[in-house]
């Protein structure tokens, strides 16, 4: 399950200037939690700015996702 989220999410991050370093996925209660750890390509640091706009397109991908399963657990 880790691998293909981090595979769907890695060029999300991409894209955006970031690299993708880990991504951890849980349930919050009846909710899925997936926590995604970033760094800026460009060598400065990560901000709150930074980690608004990938859990934003992040979260589109996901949702865009809607109940797709990976590795037989729906996101």
């Amino acid at each position: 399950m880790k691998n293909r989220l981090f595979g769907l999410l890695e060029p999300v991050a991409a894209d955006l200037g970031y690299e993708l370093l880990e991504v951890e996925f849980g349930s919050a209660g009846r909710d899925s939690l997936v926590r995604a750890f970033i760094d800026r390509t460009d060598g400065g640091g990560v901000t709150l700015d930074d980690c608004e706009r990938v859990s934003r397109a992040i979260g589109a991908v996901l949702d865009a996702e809607g109940t797709r399963k990976i590795d037989g657990e729906a996101l």
